[in-house]
């Protein structure tokens, strides 16, 4: 339910940076998630993955290099 209370692509993609798949970061005219939707998604995101999400600092840091990047 919490990736869907807001219709905007944003709390996916913060579902997504839990598991270290992306960065939660949205372009205008998108807005990114208040704290409490924020913390609404990972509680989700624990439940689904079993009480754990996986540490993203070195996926966060794998997105950040150009060769990684999309456009």
């Amino acid at each position: 339910a919490s990736l869907v209370q807001e219709p905007t692509p944003a709390p996916l993609k913060y579902a997504l940076s839990t598991l270290g798949l992306m960065l939660p970061h949205v372009r205008l005219p998108l807005v990114e998630l208040t704290d409490p939707a924020k913390a609404d998604v990972a509680m989700s995101m624990k439940v689904v993955c079993g009480g754990e999400l996986p540490v993203a600092e070195a996926t966060s840091a794998f997105l950040l290099q150009p060769s990684a990047r999309t456009h």
